[in-house]
């Protein structure tokens, strides 16, 4: 019992310590009807598995008042 107890403590030593998801910054231009967008958006945004054909690993999540100037904006999610 005690070679368990001591094999079970060293494998978890050896773990690397799991740190929580931290929010994602996403960076962007954004034009509406051809030219620079100005002013407050709602955008969706979504994590593929490809970025060629792949398939969407959730439903996304939709950030509301994005502040857009002269077509640039940040999103923190």
């Amino acid at each position: 019992m005690k070679l368990f107890g001591t094999i079970t403590l060293a494998s978890c030593l050896l773990l690397p310590p799991l740190a929580p998801a931290g929010p994602i910054s996403y960076q962007g231009r954004l034009d509406d009807n051809g030219q620079p967008a100005n002013g407050l958006y709602s955008m969706r945004f979504t994590v593929f598995d490809d970025a060629v054909a792949g398939a969407a690993l959730d439903s996304g999540v939709t950030v509301s008042n994005i502040p857009v100037s002269d077509g640039l904006f940040t999103a923190r999610f």
